[in-house]
């Protein structure tokens, strides 16, 4: 889930697999992606990002010439962790009806039905490694105004929230023997959740009565899905955020950044490089008809040299942009509003941060990404001031080194 502390996971800090064998014949190769734009096409940059690591000066920028290796290293990567097959949703939704026929009858007293979230709603296809989210949603939660953006996080939501998860524990443990292995309820999480083990290890994870998640992962995908930059965005998109996992920027458990604002600083950069048109979050509606199951869109293979150069330059442009031009001390990351916000619109500067330390608050506005849905919520809000310069570090340390996928 985007906005939850997880449980334990395997872990992608390890080394890259080896490339997978060739791709099987008839692997969807549609027209070659357009060649990329010149460098020379980016203005004037804001200033520098320099570094020094233990073998001398970091590069401040990769080379034209190792854009079709990054492009081929990064595909050939990251093949090995994803699912991008058309039968990849399957698995999913025979868990939803596994999940959902056993709590049918609590489904039926409250008026619910059981939704997915999570990158798989996101992307349109399954990292394997990845845990499966379901929320419980009544037609109450459903019809919320849809200019109520939040979530209520008050203390009689949370006890609400608690009762109904504490009574589908009952029933996953008294009728899902056959599916689970355990069901563990999680009261204390930022959001409170039931954890359940399927036999074959997989990781499910239910909350109840918060929409966010749903509506988050549709927005994520609509940006995605955009015809403009539908498989390059997204090869993008895992690319940083496996990247950011391995250089342990990705770190919920640490209080660090989670996926989902991985994938909004990637959203940002390509509404900010106009490869992508904004979307109001206001305007993503849950559909109230059917739950929301995973739709599947292939992930197209860049079928060229020319097209893997390009997802090398976008990676390239990627840091370009927060290593160089992003204005880290003025400006939000944010998906809320066209245009620039600055931490001075939302209160989020370093004489509030003071402030609210002062009175016994534990945020920073070091790093500032705004939540589309949840007011006044910076996900960057547990970037303390060494946390950030760890960020920037990464970042520019992945200019000499591809991401890691040289």
């Amino acid at each position: 889930m985007f906005l939850k502390k997880k449980g334990t996971k395997k872990n992608l800090t390890t080394v890259l697999p080896p490339p997978p064998p060739p791709l099987p014949s008839g692997f969807p190769f549609p027209p070659p992606f357009p060649s990329p734009p010149p460098s020379a096409g980016f203005g004037k940059v804001a200033g520098q990002a320099a570094a020094t690591v233990a073998s001398g000066s970091i590069p401040s920028d990769i080379p034209e010439e190792k854009l079709l290796l990054l492009g081929k290293g990064t595909t050939q990567a990251l093949l090995g962790l994803i699912d991008s097959s058309p039968t990849c949703m399957e698995r999913i939704s025979q868990i939803h009806k596994a999940v959902s026929s056993t709590i049918q009858d609590l489904c039926r007293a409250h008026r619910a039905k059981l939704y997915t979230f999570g990158s798989s709603v996101v992307y349109g296809f399954v990292e394997p490694e990845s845990d499966i989210d379901f929320v419980f949603l009544t037609e109450k939660d459903l019809s919320r105004e849809a200019n109520d953006m939040g979530d209520s996080a008050s203390s009689q939501a949370r006890s609400d929230q608690n009762f109904v998860l504490g009574l589908m524990a009952k029933v996953l443990k008294q009728k899902g023997a056959k599916e689970f292995q355990s069901v563990i309820e999680m009261p204390r999480a930022r959001v409170p959740f039931v954890r359940c083990v399927m036999k074959n290890g997989q990781e499910v994870d239910i909350s109840a009565n918060r929409r966010n998640g749903v509506r988050n992962s549709l927005l994520l995908n609509s940006y995605f899905m955009q015809p403009s930059f539908s498989s390059l965005g997204r090869w993008l998109a895992l690319s940083v955020k496996v990247w950011a996992k391995r250089s342990s920027l990705i770190d919920p458990q640490q209080a660090y950044l989670t996926s989902y604002a991985m994938n909004i600083l990637v959203i940002y950069f390509l509404i900010q490089r106009k490869k992508i048109e904004w979307i109001n979050p206001a305007s993503v509606e849950i559909p109230r008809k059917e739950p929301v199951l995973p739709v599947y869109s292939p992930l197209v293979f860049p079928p060229t040299d020319e097209s893997h150069r390009e997802l090398g330059f976008h990676m390239r442009d990627f840091l370009r942009f927060y290593n160089q031009e992003f204005d880290y001390a003025q400006h939000v990351v944010t998906l809320s509003r066209k245009g620039l916000t600055t931490k001075q619109d939302l209160d989020w500067t370093l004489s509030c941060e003071e402030k609210s330390r002062a009175m016994g608050g534990s945020f920073w506005y070091r790093l500032c990404l705004e939540d589309p849905y949840e007011e006044r919520l910076n996900l960057g809000r547990f970037v303390t001031p060494m946390k950030f310069d760890m960020f920037r570090s990464a970042m520019t340390n992945a200019v000499g080194n591809g991401l890691g996928y040289f």
